[in-house]
């Protein structure tokens, strides 16, 4: 299963505090449109089919083909030299 870092936490965390998006929103990761990648979205909740990951409030919504592609990685965010959040994918190690 993806586990977060202690910062993707931190940042996850804030995300249900957008007042378009409600209590339960997260961070969805799920294969692109184009379908070569994946694409990250906030969204308001998961979908049906999504696998949830939530760690002391900071959750995370993986749609299939993502949650067989990370299951055993760590998700890290950090803010980029403008201010932008950056959400990174590594194995777990």
């Amino acid at each position: 299963m993806l586990t977060l870092t202690a910062s993707a936490r931190d940042i996850l965390r804030k995300v249900p505090y957008q007042p378009a998006l409600g209590p339960e929103a997260g961070l969805r990761i799920s294969l692109s449109r184009s379908k070569e990648g994946f694409a990250t979205e906030l969204a308001p909740g998961p979908r049906a089919d999504d696998e949830v990951v939530d760690r002391d409030g900071a959750r995370v919504f993986l749609g299939p083909v993502a949650a067989r592609r990370f299951a055993a990685h760590r998700l890290d965010a950090r803010h980029d030299d403008l201010g932008r959040i950056e959400f990174v994918v590594r194995p777990a190690s």
